[in-house]
């Protein structure tokens, strides 16, 4: 099997011990260390867009699994024997989004987190309307892992969604997996990762760099929300904020990620800023 990553900027670097069992490959500006071997990427004229590329284009013909770079660091031969019963089924498999997002909370949450703009997400959502994407049915998955079988068809759906949108990639991949009709598995993401590593609350697999990264100013998103609201039909039913004790805000349906320590906020639809 392959495994490989995509890294720019030097955003973060290759572990240099990798568990024996699989071909290492990076796209981009790492160092070369240890087993992996790394190639250039394709400039997409964005270092997000650009460390996307090969991730959702992916060039492998045989067996192969992304992932985040970010995360390399806790693979290990349970690792290895899990991905092997997976690709076994020759299926398309990936996570569930820890948080079991609705589409308005995950467009809240790239709205909060300056991610991407609300004016972008309102067009992006007009647009799958226009193809038939049904909102309440939608799948809400999380793109560190992806197992794949040569999925060209998908593949290449998803990077035009993806391009039609912001940098993040859950939402157009959640669209092509519907629109594509692809056959594909998943598992709840604690689940998984709880297999060869610890995706506690205070577990070490967060302990990473990830999504700090900004497109636009982080404000409030209920206005844009509302307008989303009307566009899909969705009830703002769909739409849970938590405020957790730091003070962050997180989206979704968090009484199956936070473990109890952490269930001391309000619960509640919409959010009040």
């Amino acid at each position: 099997m392959i495994i490989y990553t995509c890294i720019t900027n030097k955003y973060c670097s290759l572990p240099e011990v990798m568990p024996d069992g699989a071909e290492y490959i990076c796209f981009g500006d790492a160092d070369e260390v240890g087993p992996w071997k790394v190639y250039p990427t394709v400039d997409c004229g964005d270092l997000v867009r650009t460390s996307r590329y090969h991730k959702i284009n992916c060039p492998f013909d045989e067996d192969s699994i992304f992932v985040d770079g970010s995360k390399m660091k806790f693979l290990d031969n349970n690792f290895i024997e899990i991905s092997k019963q997976i690709l076994s089924r020759n299926k398309l498999f990936l996570l569930q989004h820890p948080h079991k997002n609705t589409y308005l909370e995950e467009c809240a949450e790239y709205i909060y987190r300056g991610w991407v703009s609300g004016e972008e997400l309102i067009e992006y959502t007009k647009h799958l309307k226009s193809v038939g994407f049904n909102f309440i049915n939608r799948f809400a998955p999380e793109c560190t892992f992806l197992f794949r079988n040569n999925n060209k068809e998908f593949n290449s759906l998803w990077w035009d969604l993806y391009m039609k949108g912001g940098v993040r990639d859950q939402l157009s991949c959640s669209a092509a997996l519907q629109l594509s009709d692809v056959d594909f598995d998943y598992e709840y993401h604690r689940d998984f990762i709880n297999k060869f590593s610890d995706a506690s609350g205070e577990g070490i697999w967060w302990n990473t760099r990830q999504g700090d990264y900004r497109y636009s100013n982080p404000i409030n998103p209920q206005p844009y929300v509302e307008q989303i609201s009307s566009i899909t039909g969705l009830s703002m039913m769909r739409y849970k904020t938590l405020v957790v004790p730091n003070g962050d805000i997180f989206f979704g349906d968090l009484k199956v990620e936070l473990s109890d320590g952490w269930w001391r906020s309000s619960y509640r639809g919409g959010m009040r800023c």
